[in-house]
């Protein structure tokens, strides 16, 4: 109790309160890595467990939590899915556990937009190949690491890379396995923090012919010919 009371001293005729918080609106689906600076919401040494946001009433998951000496932070989170028909705009709060009543906030905007592929690069390839294959994802939550995505091709889990990921777009990379078959493959890209969401799409595997000689012409002639 003694704890509780110093802190609630503290915040005597200046309550947290939201700075800037970026970007402002993202997918139904979750995911949207977005910053907060919040000022005046800790104590000196306060952990980062002691913090919570939550969209909309509902909980969000906590990446990373940068504070000075002040009572400043600056905050990491993943916003969680939200179920909507349109889009909608919730109230964010930030506070420290037990303190909900003093809590810094702002609006977010979910939108009904689903991540979708946009271009796929080449569009046709032929298994086992050392060719790249690009594929772009449009109104995707921003990804930090190839680790926060899987691939899944034919049913088969497949190596992935990721070659940039911003507020715009996300683009992954990979290469057709040798064990598939020629014809329009399907796969799926599965962001680890998406809630029962792949997002589709297809690329053409191609047989690759070995070049067999089928005439000489003419079939002799002189030295040199």
């Amino acid at each position: 109790m003694a704890g509780k009371a110093s802190f609630e001293l503290m915040r005597v005729g200046r309550g947290p309160r939201v700075m800037s918080a970026s970007p402002s609106q993202g997918s139904q689906f979750g995911g949207t890595l977005v910053r907060i600076a919040v000022a005046d919401l800790l104590g000196p040494e306060m952990p980062a467990e002691a913090i919570q946001v939550r969209f909309g009433g509902r909980l969000a998951a906590i990446e990373q939590v940068f504070s000075a000496i002040s009572a400043d932070a600056d905050i990491g989170v993943r916003a969680p899915a939200y179920s909507l028909l349109d889009a909608a705009e919730v109230e964010v709060s930030v506070s420290l556990v037990g303190f909900e009543d003093q809590a810094a906030t702002f609006t977010f905007m979910y939108s009904s937009t689903p991540p979708m592929v946009v271009s796929v690069s080449p569009p046709r390839v032929a298994p086992g190949s050392s060719e790249v294959v690009t594929v772009v994802v449009d109104a995707m939550p921003v990804l930090r690491s190839s680790s926060e995505a899987s691939l899944i091709i034919a049913g088969e889990l497949v190596p992935v890379k990721l070659a940039y990921s911003d507020t715009a777009r996300t683009a992954f990379t990979f290469t057709i396995p040798a064990s598939l078959a020629a014809g329009s493959v399907h796969g799926f890209f599965v962001p680890a923090f998406f809630t029962d969401v792949a997002i589709p799409f297809s690329v053409e595997v191609i047989d690759v012919v070995s070049p067999a000689l089928a005439s000489i012409s003419p079939a002799m002639g002189p030295a040199g010919t």
